[in-house]
């Protein structure tokens, strides 16, 4: 499309800034992100110390493990496992291979769609789970609790549901 046609066409869906994005690029809204950025390193790295620390797999190996402990029949496909983990697809394809090599994950293939698979979790990847687990929920609450009471993380969460999803939106 030449310059003049895309003139034409008008902006991307993408392009076009809500009235509320537009309004929203003020100096509250980059310490948010600075201060939400800071908080979520600084909790990535407790729970990855702790898990090094306790002999066990990283984080990403977790939230793959923890989407399949909660799904129906411990199992989903690819594409409703991305969702749960922040990964790209192939990134999510990488770590599906090494969780296989582990043992702790199993592909097989979907028997309604010979191209599609599903990806189980194995007794084995329950079992670390499930060693995973406390740990988890105990760093989560030493550090989101040493800041935040229970009314204070509700309302966080409620915000960050909120942004999670005007992101989605946005994406759509």
């Amino acid at each position: 499309m030449t310059d003049v046609a895309s003139r034409r066409a008008g902006p991307k869906r993408e392009d076009k800034p809500s009235a509320r994005a537009s309004q929203a690029a003020g100096p509250a809204h980059r310490a948010a992100w600075s201060a939400l950025a800071s908080a979520h390193a600084a909790v990535v790295c407790a729970l990855e110390r702790a898990f090094a620390g306790a002999s066990l797999p990283p984080l990403g190996w977790y939230e793959v493990l923890q989407a399949l402990a909660r799904a129906p029949e411990g199992s989903l496909r690819p594409r409703e496992l991305v969702e749960h983990v922040n990964l790209s697809k192939s990134g999510l394809t990488r770590l599906l291979d090494r969780l296989e090599q582990a043992g702790l994950v199993e592909r097989r293939r979907c028997p309604k769609d010979r191209r599609g698979y599903h990806v189980l979790l194995t007794a084995e990847g329950r079992r670390i789970y499930q060693r995973m687990r406390p740990l988890h929920d105990r760093t989560v609450r030493e550090h989101l609790g040493a800041a935040l009471d229970e009314q204070q993380a509700s309302e966080l969460a409620a915000l960050l549901r909120k942004l999670a999803a005007g992101q989605r939106e946005r994406a759509a």
